[in-house]
Order: C-alpha cells, then sequence, then structure tokens
C-alpha cells in the first residue's frame, strides 16, 4: 500500500509539473503573455470536450519539453491555454468554432495569428513548433553553403539581399512550399548564379523527371520591384513558377498547355511579372 500511495504521490507530483509549463490564460492576462512571448501558441478547448482532454496531457507533456529546449528559448516558444466556454470575449475574438481549436501568435501580434494544423503527440508537437517558429528565409552565408544548398532537392527562392521583414513575411506566408533563403555575401552569389537586389526560383532538375529537364530553363528572375508595397505579385511570381504546369512548358508553346480561359489568363499575367 505504501508503494501505491508513494507511486499516486509521484504521479501527482509530476502532473502539476507539468501544468505549470502552460499558460492558463484569462481575457485579463492574454495581451500581456502575447507580448512577453514572440512564438505563442495557444489551445482553445472546453472542460466537457473528450478531444480535448485527449490533447491536455500531450500539450502539458511538450510544453515541459520546450521549456527546457535552448532553441525554443531563443524563439520565445510558449504553450497557452483557454477555456473557451470561461473566457468568451477569447473565442468570440478568434472566431473559435471548435475545440481543441489551436492559435500561432507571432512576433507580439495579437491581431493576425495563424491556425496550428500539426501533430497532437507531445513529440510530434515539440518538433513541428521547432520548425514552424524557426526563420522561414535562412542566410547563406559563403560560397560553401552555396554550393551545398545547390544538392539539395526541391524549388529554392532566393533573394540577393538582407533578411528585411518584407521577405521574411512573404517567405513565412509560403514556407512549407518552397524553400526559401537570403544571402548578401558575393560569393554565395555566384556559386548560386543570382545578381544582387534580385529574386531567383532555382529548379531541382537533377531530381525531376525526363519532361521537366526538358525545360530550358534551371533558374527563374523576377522582373518587377521588390518590397512590401509588391508582396503580392512577387507571392503570385513564385506561385506560378513553382507549379509543374509551369516547368514543363517549352517557349513558344504557353497557351497550347492551358485548357481554359482562366488558365490562359493566369498564363499571360504570370508571364508580366
Amino acid at each position: 500500500m505504501k508503494v501505491r500511495a508513494a507511486l499516486f504521490l509521484l504521479l501527482a507530483v509530476a502532473g502539476t509539473l507539468a501544468t505549470e509549463n502552460v499558460l492558463h490564460l484569462t481575457a485579463e492576462t492574454f495581451d500581456q503573455a502575447v507580448q512577453e512571448h514572440a512564438f505563442l501558441v495557444v489551445s482553445y478547448g472546453a472542460s466537457w470536450c473528450k478531444h480535448c482532454q485527449a490533447l491536455a496531457p500531450q500539450w502539458e507533456e511538450a510544453a515541459t519539453i520546450l521549456k527546457d529546449d535552448a532553441t525554443a528559448a531563443a524563439y520565445g516558444i510558449a504553450l497557452a491555454s483557454v477555456d473557451a466556454t470561461v473566457h468568451t470575449s477569447l473565442a468570440e475574438k478568434y472566431k473559435i468554432q471548435g475545440f481543441p481549436t489551436i492559435k500561432i501568435f507571432e512576433r507580439h501580434d495579437t491581431d493576425g495569428p495563424s491556425t496550428y494544423e500539426g501533430p497532437r503527440q507531445a513529440a510530434g508537437i515539440v518538433e513541428f513548433l521547432l520548425k514552424r517558429a524557426a526563420p522561414a528565409s535562412t542566410e547563406v552565408t559563403s560560397e560553401e553553403e552555396a554550393e551545398a544548398l545547390l544538392e539539395t532537392d526541391g524549388i529554392i527562392v532566393v533573394y540577393a539581399g538582407e533578411g528585411d521583414d518584407w521577405w521574411m513575411d512573404i517567405a513565412n506566408s509560403k514556407r512549407d512550399v518552397v524553400q526559401w533563403k537570403h544571402t548578401t555575401n558575393e560569393k554565395a552569389m555566384q556559386a548560386l548564379g543570382v545578381q544582387a537586389g534580385t529574386i531567383t526560383i532555382l529548379k531541382d532538375f537533377e531530381h525531376s523527371s525526363t519532361v521537366y529537364r526538358d525545360f530550358e530553363q534551371t533558374s527563374t528572375v523576377y522582373k518587377g520591384e521588390t518590397g512590401a508595397s509588391n508582396s503580392e505579385k512577387i507571392i503570385a511570381f513564385i506561385d506560378y513558377h513553382r507549379s509543374v504546369v509551369a516547368v514543363h512548358i517549352k517557349k513558344g508553346d504557353q497557351e497550347s498547355q492551358y485548357n481554359t480561359p482562366g488558365e490562359r489568363l493566369l498564363a499571360r499575367k504570370c508571364q508580366e511579372l
């Protein structure tokens, strides 16, 4: 009996320690928490919700792991929870319609959270958030890094300039579909074949099918102006040129590859970017 009692006590203490690592927010403490943590991840739930009950111990375990992780601390990652049935103003403000709903508040911004769509198990939560909180675009600082980058799979978007806020915002909006890089290193630019001040899409043909390799270009340069005021045009350019249909079209045959007027219109507009 003593052993069993000690075990229950140990589990109770462990549970208490775990919950201390999840911030339990109210309408009064919410804004302050966003200002204190650069990457605040909030689970909105209800005490009667079975899915919320299943998530709670995983959320607590993930919070415990992240609290002791140096990288998570550097990124300002913190996990929190809100009882949406009690603090209804927070649920209404962020249009919470189902439980649990998880929102990510970045860079102390309370107005435009993104929705978490990652795993619901502790290990997966930790892995996902460490990747998600990392800078969307990473800097290439040497010729060696550039050469190694060219050996990787996929499509790479390179801005030959500083990783300013406008560039990071664009990269963050499409962080899961291409690799985002920026560089001011002259040797790195030479290795990548890019010029200062330009945005270039580098396509991976080594791992592509033969039909992709038939396309004449291995890189595409954005011709418009850069900066925050041109974000929509830049995103449209990247969306178009990262698509499969853009890769396998040959010169002089653009129109014939599209089946609908809408597709042809999009093609013509994107060619002007």
